[in-house]
């Protein structure tokens, strides 16, 4: 998968997103964009685009990557996300998804997080490649090793030249003939023809002799129909025997079967007839693959509870709960538009609500008494606990320190009731018991725009 331009092209998109100022990674996408896709002269697109290359240079070809909204995007979005951005999926492009099945492993067996499978993918990628169905009209590249026990319709044996090396490169022996050293390692080499180790030295030379041999059998049993076998003619035959040496004995002594120099012909060579659908079996050929955004189709609230009208079911639709839940972020106004985003962002209202749940906010600020609650100046404590003896807490909304006083403030969704008053009290109660003096309490009603001190 390593070679594939198209998946290293969405793995610099990763790390662009991660490290957007990174000089090699925007060289990267840079190179690939002018290279693959426009096919400009990269130099030029350099002197071109002086600031923000990356983001200049995608904005002359009306390509905005939103940062802000894919964000929050799980790993396997994120790719769609950027397939779909650059066009790399108006063709089925093999690589791509066995990409994609990566993507989904590692975020079945980890996590979501863009950094860490960059480095999850640099430590194993190697080992990463396309594996092609049983039945798919196809080319299959693997070692000898690897293809024991299978057998395809034809084989191509390449590079068929192999020596035959030592499999072991030392040896250890008790007869040193030495008095002050009773056993050694020696190392395996020609040498040792000329010493008392020679007969280790031609055993050793026989079993890599009987590996290669081996070698060979299972390379040439592999095919059912034809093998083909691509071999050099050495100029000197190797003291010990190659692939090479044995086929071009053999061929020699079967000169009948000699087509030219240096090609020869066992067997009978004739068309196969065989139709595509053998090929095929049961396989599907997938011809065009969509990819659509489930975010365009339906919205998952992740934090719905916090939504929810529980207290004041006759207020769903007003957003009431949902503005307890803004208030909670906010420690003064300035973080008020800070506050929408992130709630837009963990799904908890949409982008075109934002207008109407923006204006509510502003009204609510402008209730006499209530922006003197949100002063930077003062200390401010959002829905802190307060544990009591028993093991129970207390949790009010908004806690306003002050120079010369505490303000208790209880943010309420609904109509005024008689029990609200009862747990200001208990709040006023406990942070006396904490040794705060000077303390205000206040209902802030939202959907009746009206601050009630208590």
């Amino acid at each position: 998968l390593n070679n594939s331009d198209e998946v290293n092209f969405l793995l610099t998109l990763f790390k662009y997103q991660s490290y957007p100022n990174d000089k090699h990674c925007q060289l990267q996408l840079l190179n690939y964009l002018a290279n693959n896709l426009y096919h400009e002269d990269l130099f030029e697109i350099f002197e071109t685009y002086k600031e923000n290359r990356v983001v200049g240079y995608l904005n002359s070809k009306n390509i905005q990557l939103d940062f802000k909204r894919i964000a929050n995007y799980s790993l396997y979005e994120l790719a769609e996300y950027f397939i779909v951005k650059f066009n790399l999926d108006k063709e089925v492009d093999v690589y791509i998804q066995f990409f994609l099945d990566k993507i989904h492993e590692y975020t079945t067996r980890y996590d979501n997080s863009v950094i860490n499978f960059i480095e999850w993918w640099d430590s194993k990628s190697e080992k990463f490649s396309i594996v092609t169905p049983e039945g798919i009209n196809a080319v299959r590249v693997m070692s000898i090793h690897k293809s024991k026990g299978l057998e395809f319709p034809v084989v191509i044996y390449p590079f068929a030249s192999s020596t035959v090396k030592r499999s072991e490169d030392f040896f250890w022996t008790n007869d040193t003939n030495i008095d002050v050293l009773s056993s050694a390692i020696i190392p395996i080499r020609k040498e040792l023809l000329q010493t008392q180790f020679a007969a280790v030295y031609d055993d050793e030379m026989e079993k890599s002799r009987l590996d290669l041999i081996n070698m060979i059998y299972v390379a040439l049993t592999r095919p059912q129909e034809r093998l083909f076998i691509i071999s050099k003619m050495n100029k000197k035959s190797s003291k010990h025997g190659s692939v090479s040496d044995y086929l071009f004995a053999f061929c020699e002594s079967m000169l009948d079967n000699k087509i030219t120099e240096n090609q020869y012909r066992f067997g009978l060579f004739s068309p196969k007839k065989t139709t595509e659908d053998k090929f095929l079996g049961n396989n599907v050929v997938f011809k065009h693959i969509s990819y659509n955004n489930w975010r365009d189709k339906i919205q998952i609230s992740y934090q719905a509870p916090k939504v929810w009208e529980t207290e004041s079911p006759e207020t769903i639709g007003e957003h009431g709960t949902l503005i307890h839940n803004i208030l909670a972020q906010i420690t003064t106004k300035d973080d008020v538009d800070a506050a929408l985003e992130s709630s837009i962002r963990k799904g908890l209202f949409t982008e075109a609500e934002l207008p109407s749940i923006k204006a509510l906010l502003e009204s609510i600020f402008k209730i006499e008494g209530v922006a003197e609650l949100f002063l930077e100046e003062d200390k401010i404590i959002n829905e802190a606990s307060i544990l009591l003896k028993s093991g129970t807490a207390l949790i009010p909304d908004r806690v306003v320190i002050k120079k010369d006083k505490v303000v208790i403030v209880d943010y309420k969704t609904g109509k005024e009731e008689k029990k609200y008053l009862k747990q200001l009290e208990e709040y006023k109660i406990r942070l006396l018991e904490m040794g705060y003096k000077n303390i205000e309490s206040y209902l802030l009603y939202t959907k009746e725009q009206k601050l009630v001190k208590v």
